[in-house]
């Protein structure tokens, strides 16, 4: 009988190991940073996304965007590969998709080209992202509203009457050809363009990240820009593309930390490495951001995150601003906020662009983003699963699992007995 005790005890703590391996490992998750809310049928658009390998032992992963009316139906978009040029459909095969590369750090962040089908009508639909490793993971669904394209009548040409002339020739010398050099298609320059939050100091396991804010009423495409710490410090600035909406918010999430802790600046330089933006800071908080002040926007002050949305209040200041939609007039921007002092110790900034604030006007637009190359912004998902849940689901299902095995080991232990 003790035999028999021993080897019970043996089986359910294997068992016990396998499911407990199991339940900790966790899959790969994909999340959309940015998209746009409103598409025309049959034109391309932009989405930026972030994927987190987790403990999935596969380092490239296919991606395609779907749309559909519902879950059931993600069948009506199109997905570029930008190597072949091709526009995919859903139900084409994976190996034709664009390849995403997972970094050292086991996070990709990244863009990729999507369009509707020309067939469906015009409406609210669901966009996903779809990766595929070992096997496919889903993004959270968001919402786009896909429209009708505007057609444009094609004038009618009027013949005219051809009138009779004589014809003379004239005889004009040839005239040598010296080629005339052209320059260049320089790169676009925005004005507007600000740094409105950044996390020097982030938790463990997360990534420091700056926070871009379009001060225009159109949107803007940042190629080949860059962010950089304090000038002549021996860093390398990270390049980055992106396009960011009308009033609209986007983050660019550093795999590997640039920022010191103890004081630095954050920089924003255009494509030809001319500052645009910069700020100062003398010390950080590890999880606080230093943020423009929504109550006095020309300081930065200490804030709780408000990643790729409205800034949060300064620590300190017992207003509460109500968000707003700035209205631009000739490429500024004019605070329509209470004028009441912030109590926190500002830090110094200085941006290449005086940008006084204006009238309110409507509800402020949202895009956020965080990416690694080519990204674009609109609006977007955010993942709210802190890991602290999840380990503390993990643990509940492993004591769960653990008691059912000693119940049943106990009720098999008795019956044994008994016979």
């Amino acid at each position: 009988m003790c035999k028999l005790r021993i080897c019970i005890t043996i089986f359910f703590t294997i068992l016990l190991g396998i499911f407990t391996q199991t339940v900790c490992a966790l899959a790969p998750s994909v999340r959309v940073d940015s998209a746009p809310t409103d598409v025309v049928s049959g034109s391309d658009f932009t989405v930026t996304f972030t994927l987190v390998k987790n403990s999935s032992t596969t380092s490239n992963f296919r991606v395609k965007g779907r749309i559909g009316s519902s879950s059931a139906s993600l069948n009506a978009g199109e997905t570029n590969n930008p190597l072949s040029n091709v526009w995919l459909s859903d139900t084409a095969s994976w190996d034709d998709f664009p390849l995403v590369q997972i970094d050292s750090e086991g996070i990709a962040s990244s863009s990729v080209k999507l369009r509707s089908k020309t067939t469906i009508p015009a409406g609210l639909y669901q966009l996903v992202m779809r990766v595929k490793g070992d096997t496919t993971y889903d993004s959270a669904p968001i919402a786009i509203t896909i429209e009708t394209p505007t057609l444009t009548p094609t004038p009618l040409v009027m013949p005219t009457a051809i009138p009779t002339s004589t014809l003379e020739v004239v005889v004009t010398p040839t005239p040598s050809t010296t080629p005339v050099p052209t320059a260049g298609t320089p790169a676009i320059d925005y004005s507007g363009i600000q740094i409105s939050e950044c996390m020097v100091n982030p938790l463990a396991g997360e990534f420091e990240w700056i926070e871009l804010y379009n001060a225009n009423d159109e949107s803007v495409h940042l190629s080949n820009w860059y962010v950089d710490d304090s000038a002549d410090t021996g860093s390398s600035p990270h390049i980055f593309s992106l396009t960011l909406p009308a009033y609209g918010y986007s983050t660019i999430t550093l795999s590997s930390s640039m920022f010191n802790n103890s004081s630095d600046t954050v920089r924003l330089l255009n494509a030809d490495r001319t500052e645009k933006d910069s700020f100062s800071y003398s010390s950080s908080e590890k999880g606080i951001s230093w943020g423009r002040d929504p109550l006095n926007e020309s300081s930065f002050c200490r804030m709780e995150p408000s990643r790729s949305a409205p800034n949060n209040i300064c620590f300190g200041s017992s207003t509460t601003p109500a968000p707003t939609k700035k209205l631009i007039s000739n490429s500024t921007r004019t605070a329509a906020k209470s004028p009441e002092k912030n109590t926190s110790t500002p830090a110094h900034f200085s941006n290449s662009r005086t940008q006084p604030y204006s009238a309110q006007i409507e509800p402020e637009i949202i895009a956020p983003f965080e990416p690694n190359g080519t990204v674009l912004g609109g609006t977007s998902y955010r993942d709210t699963t802190a890991p602290s849940s999840i380990a503390a689901i993990q643990s509940l299902l492993i004591l769960s699992f653990a008691f059912s095995l000693l119940s049943g080991s106990s009720v098999f232990y008795k019956m044994m007995k008994s016979s």
